[in-house]
């Protein structure tokens, strides 16, 4: 029996005109039409995956990525088959030619799996610096967190099985395509996996918020902090930040200390970044402490 495949289509930007041009040489479809197939798909586009399709690593749900960007990476990197190209009539050339380069004649039709996440067997070879999200449901939070963990060189993504935002479309494209070519690991345990990386040295590093209640675990300012091993960042839901049972994990809590006093605008609710920006900020001071810090090291020998 044939296994069930996601549908995926890439969209390269649709106009306002009458027609839109289809897989190259094949055809054309109202963008009357299009429009009322992409809302179909976004009506019911919510919905999670049933076990008995996260068992076999498939789904049925049509899906689609869109921008060019994110299209041309996800042909590019291989990790995918193409179902149906939607590409605007006015598309120049060079789109064009750029899209017959890939071994995939556009006017054939492909059939998709839904991209998922890869397994977390064998995150003891990742490199140093490692990304934990602990519930990240906001896919621009997440699509945004994957593109700056590309930009700035975090080896690796872990997120809770439960709970985390889906690899969809809409993340690929707040990732500007950086999905396409960023491993993302899965664990049905992130305070187990946390555990484990501590147990075998790692540092477990939890961004909270400066102040703080619990004196055995005062956060250190980021701007202070320099990767010295390898290193788990951990960052917390939308929302409420760390689950407790991540946090116990953590061998160190880290904090951004804002530039203005706590107490200047003492009527304005601004006690926290938002996690994109936050990812932004910590992953960017780690990385740029350690490698002052292994440039002192050069210079002292």
């Amino acid at each position: 029996m044939a296994r069930k495949s996601t549908v995926w289509s890439l969209v390269f930007g649709c106009s306002s005109r009458n027609q839109s041009f289809i897989n190259g040489k094949c055809g054309w479809i109202d963008i009357h039409q299009l429009r009322y197939i992409l809302t179909r798909h976004h009506s019911g586009s919510t919905r999670y995956e049933t076990k008995s399709t996260r068992k076999s690593g498939t789904s049925s749900r049509r899906e689609f990525i869109f921008g060019i960007g994110p299209c041309v990476l996800a042909l590019s990197s291989g990790r995918r088959k193409v179902f149906k190209i939607y590409m605007n009539e006015e598309a120049n050339n060079t789109t064009r030619i750029l899209l017959w380069k890939f071994p995939v004649s556009i006017f054939v039709i492909l059939m998709k799996r839904m991209m998922s996440y890869k397994g977390i067997n064998h995150i003891a070879s990742l490199h140093p610096l490692v990304l934990a999200l602990d519930e990240i449901q906001d896919p621009m939070n997440f699509g945004a967190i994957i593109r700056t963990s590309w930009l700035l060189g975090v080896d690796k993504i872990v997120v809770p099985k439960q709970n985390s935002a889906p690899l969809s479309p809409v993340v690929s494209k707040a990732s500007a395509g950086a999905m396409e070519v960023f491993n993302v690991y899965q664990t049905p345990d992130l305070p187990k996996f946390l555990q484990e990386r501590a147990a075998i040295g790692w540092d477990v590093l939890g961004a909270v918020q400066p102040i703080t209640d619990d004196s055995h675990h005062r956060p250190v300012n980021c701007a202070e902090y320099s990767l010295s091993k390898p290193t788990v960042l951990v960052l917390g839901n939308e929302g409420r930040g760390l689950r407790n049972t991540v946090q116990q994990q953590c061998t160190q809590l880290l904090s951004i200390y804002p530039h203005q006093a706590q107490n200047s605008f003492q009527s304005i609710d601004l006690d926290s970044f938002n996690v994109s920006v936050a990812a932004g900020i910590l992953v960017f001071s780690l990385l740029k402490n350690s490698y002052s810090t292994q440039e002192k090291n050069l210079l002292s020998r």
